[in-house]
């Protein structure tokens, strides 16, 4: 059974009117879920905020397993106390997409377990490029996404054209003007598309000569680094999080926030078609070989069927 809830994050506004608006919600879903799942064996949390409706719904008479997943690494004050406070509610553990992720849960108290994003396998490769190489990043508008530091690098990158692939979120329509505002300066005129949202994600990182994700902010796996890979387009990372987990030989990985770092690991594998290639050759055989999607959603079953055995009665 899936059970959807009405938004749970924090609304907007003074903290006075949003806090009473937040727990009114908290309450209802956790009354929902009180309702709805008592002869439950485990339930599945998508997320820390859902912690709290777990909290005010542990009143069945068979508690079942309760399991957080976990797709980012938490770092943000407000996401790492609610886990603090409230993971004695997850009472089955949580289960999480790279080490890295883990690893950040672990030092909040919370024992995690490891299972890698996935996804879709076999996939057709990119052909090979021809022309004015384009240079791709795939992500929300939003500053921890990086996209002003691929802009920045993008000026010490004559006759490369560049995409930006995504919607901004509604809190950060200001950095989406000031990434309009960088695409339009001299250096750049011309040479910067921004998509918006993009329903095929593939068919756009195919048309790339390099996938780039540089942020600034720590991922817990990154799935368009997986669908870069997966059609064997080489990617430029920031070094940290869990994209280093996922990404092995498949790229090159470079210091977070550094735009001259990123540019010259971009300008590398433009002017190097061997290690563009190899590189290309490596994403398509990690897909295969470890980051399948139909791998993952097995890994995922097994993991709550392990847990939902060692949990008493």
């Amino acid at each position: 059974m899936t059970l959807d809830f009405p938004e749970l994050l924090r609304p907007g506004g003074a903290l006075a009117r949003a806090g009473p608006k937040l727990l009114v919600r908290w309450l209802q879903a956790g009354a929902r879920l009180r309702r709805a799942l008592p002869g439950a064996d485990i339930v599945v949390l998508n997320g820390v905020h859902a912690l709290p409706p777990a909290a005010f719904s542990q009143l069945f008479k068979r508690r079942p397993a309760v399991v957080l997943v976990v797709h980012d690494i938490i770092q943000r004050s407000d996401r790492a106390l609610l886990v603090r406070l409230l993971r004695w509610c997850a009472s089955g553990g949580a289960i999480t997409v790279s080490a890295a992720a883990a690893d950040a849960l672990a030092a909040l108290g919370l024992r995690a377990e490891v299972v890698h994003n996935g996804t879709e396998w076999p996939v057709a490769p990119a052909l090979p490029r021809t022309g004015t190489p384009v240079v791709g990043c795939m992500a929300a508008l939003t500053p921890g996404k990086g996209q002003d530091v691929l802009l920045s690098a993008a000026r010490s990158l004559p006759g490369v054209d560049f995409e930006l692939a995504g919607a901004p979120l509604p809190k950060d329509r200001q950095y989406a003007a000031r990434l309009r505002a960088m695409a339009g300066d001299p250096a750049l005129a011309g040479r910067v598309r921004m998509l918006g949202h993009v329903e095929r994600p593939l068919e756009h990182i195919r048309s790339w000569s390099v996938a780039v994700l540089p942020s600034t902010v720590p991922e817990g796996a990154g799935l368009s680094v997986l669908e870069a890979m997966s059609v064997g387009v080489p990617v430029v990372a920031a070094d940290h999080g869990g994209v280093p987990e996922y990404l092995g030989d498949a790229g090159l990985l470079v210091e977070p926030g550094d735009s001259g770092a990123l540019a010259g690991a971009i300008a590398k594998l433009l002017a190097d078609p061997a290690l563009h290639r190899a590189c290309a050759r490596a994403g398509r055989h990690r897909v295969q070989d470890r980051f399948r999607l139909d791998r993952q959603v097995e890994r995922f079953l097994d993991a709550l069927a392990d847990i939902a055995d060692r949990t008493p009665r």
